[in-house]
């Protein structure tokens, strides 16, 4: 029995040392196989033998006019300077949000995301991701061409040095049609090989696995409420696997679901191999998984408390293992083709429920994901005033006539009362949340 697991196991390792394996040919025509619609960029921090730091780009295609490269000597005390500013700043927004969604204020969310502090630093953020960028971004802009990145869809190659900054953000990106990454261009091709439509309906869903939203009665806002809104629109069929207040899904069984799963969703608090182990995804075979979607990254006082629990008792290297990179290289190297997950915190279970809606309703999912998150522009003081419906002057009917609007049903007639307005959309932070890692051809039909 034992032996038998052992074998399955290695298996399912060396499958997994294979999709890193480097073919030489395929190596030397990789480009040529990539699609004239893709704009491949490789965003790569050197480091030489003496030392000395450099930052390249190399924009790969089938033919010269599409290939180019540009290496230029680089700060590395600016990158740590980015880097720590962004953890910090990443730290800040998620205390804020706890404390606001432990509050009693409905808008004090709302609140957190328009405060100084977060718009402010969001821009400090984005500044210092430009300023170490800073010594390749002509060449990059030369390398787009006529156009820029209007209309175009862009996968970035980044090197893991880099990978904690919003590139993404870079102000010249704004007007692509879609954005994603990758970790390399054999990975890439490989993905792009293996292309086909994903049904919405063959979802296989892990959702709040410690059962730290219980819900108020009749309360949609927490996340049992939104997953069964999202079911009852895409998900009457999917496999799920839920956290009760008697029972706590371990590893065994998430493993289960995740070797069965076609496609799969995380929804629930904090940080996916949180909840379910990198130890235990690293040993399943996911190759049958062509999309995985973690809608997490949300809080809440009971989520906090216990992963400040399950922190205290982790390595710096073992906690190192869930940040959004190396998430999704783990799950990349465990056969799943595209990965989409959040990089920086999620305001409410409903935030992540739009999101959710907006993507699995159909389309590319590297497009689908760019679109849904946008950054929505700052709330104003006069938009609550626009949605109040504007009041009429009825005029008094002369004598004898009937008031504009009434029939002749006399008393049997029934006034029809206006739909509710739709509700005002979740608060959300001034940044991108969300990042696409591999193929960002994949379509949700």
């Amino acid at each position: 029995k034992y032996s038998a697991s052992l074998v399955e196991r290695l298996k399912t390792s060396c499958k997994a040392w294979g999709n890193l394996q480097i073919d030489k040919k395929q190596a030397l025509s990789a480009s040529l196989t990539l699609p004239d619609d893709l704009f491949v960029f490789s965003v790569q921090w050197l480091v030489g033998r003496g030392g000395d730091t450099s930052l390249a780009i190399t924009m790969h295609g089938k033919d010269d006019e599409r290939t180019g490269a540009y290496v230029v000597s680089a700060n590395q005390e600016q990158l740590e300077a980015a880097v720590e500013l962004t953890m910090t700043y990443r730290s800040n927004v998620e205390k804020a949000v706890v404390a606001a969604n432990s509050s009693e204020d409905p808008d004090a969310l709302q609140s957190v995301f328009e405060s100084i502090d977060i718009v402010a630093g969001w821009d400090e953020v984005r500044k210092a991701t430009e300023w170490v960028l800073e010594p390749i971004i002509s060449a990059w802009r030369s390398f787009l061409g006529k156009g820029g990145s209007k209309e175009k869809k862009i996968v970035l190659l980044v090197d893991e040095a880099l990978a904690s900054l919003p590139i993404e953000a870079l102000e010249f990106l704004n007007d692509a049609e879609s954005i994603s990454r990758d970790f390399s261009l054999h990975m890439l091709v490989r993905r792009l090989a293996q292309a086909s439509d994903i049904p919405a309906a063959q979802m296989t869903a892990l959702v709040d696995l410690r059962k730290e939203d219980l819900p108020q009665a009749d309360d949609e806002t927490k996340i049992p409420g939104q997953f069964a809104l999202l079911q009852q629109k895409f998900g009457s069929g999917w496999n799920v696997l839920m956290g009760t207040p008697e029972s706590i899904p371990g590893d065994a069984e998430c493993q289960r679901a995740m070797i069965a799963a076609k496609a799969l969703l995380y929804y629930g608090h904090g940080r996916f191999l949180s909840y379910v182990s990198s130890s235990a995804v690293a040993s399943v075979d996911m190759s049958g998984c062509r999309l995985a979607v973690l809608a997490c990254n949300t809080n809440n006082e009971e989520s906090q408390r216990m992963q400040a629990m399950l922190d205290g008792r982790k390595t710096t290297e073992k906690k190192a293992l869930e940040d959004p990179y190396r998430t999704a290289a783990l799950l990349s190297m465990r056969g799943v083709e595209s990965i989409v997950l959040p990089t920086f915190t999620v305001g409410s279970a409903r935030a992540n429920s739009e999101f959710l809606t907006s993507v699995l309703s159909g389309g590319t999912i590297a497009s689908s994901v760019w679109k849904a998150d946008a950054p929505k522009p700052p709330r104003k003081e006069e938009d609550s005033d626009e949605n109040e419906p504007e009041e009429k002057e009825v005029e008094e009917p002369e004598e004898g006539e009937k008031p504009e609007g009434e029939e002749d049903a006399g008393d049997e007639a029934e006034a029809v009362e206006p739909p509710p307005p739709p509700p005002p959309p979740p608060p959300s932070g001034p940044y991108r949340t969300y990042v696409v890692y591999g193929h960002p051809l994949v379509k949700i039909s």
